[in-house]
């Protein structure tokens, strides 16, 4: 039976038929950088993982010469009002819940560090099995 991957657009997934499940960051053209999607679409994947029985590993990659950049500063600018605290407030929580999913996760989860890991993509290596 096949197993239908979530529909995102800055990570890419590939879900081998051993169980591996391989999340490419998909943004090379800008060092696989963060958007404030990118946090919610890895944050999906992770709701995948934990909700799967196929799953038997999850390996994050970034395609391109890099692993992740980091935050995407040109794209993530939130101007200091009541509308720009709620935004960081929101991005806070997809985080939180995000790294909440890494830590609990129900599979050993592999770093396969394809180049220069900035920022939070760093940071989440330390908390992956390998």
């Amino acid at each position: 039976m096949a197993v239908e991957l979530p529909k995102l657009h800055l990570v890419k997934l590939t879900l081998h038929k051993s169980g591996v499940l391989v999340m490419a960051f998909n943004r090379p053209e800008n060092m696989n950088s963060m958007l404030p999607e990118s946090y919610a679409e890895w944050k999906q994947v992770m709701e995948f993982v934990h909700a799967s029985d196929r799953i038997r590993v999850l390996v994050v990659t970034g395609n391109g010469p890099a692993y992740s950049a980091g935050q995407d500063l040109k794209s993530s600018y939130v101007p200091a009002t009541k509308d720009g605290n709620e935004i960081v407030r929101l991005r806070k929580n997809v985080t939180c819940e995000l790294t909440r999913l890494i830590i609990t996760s129900p599979v050993p989860i592999i770093g396969a560090v394809n180049g220069p890991a900035i920022g939070y993509a760093c940071t989440t290596l330390a908390l992956f099995d390998l």
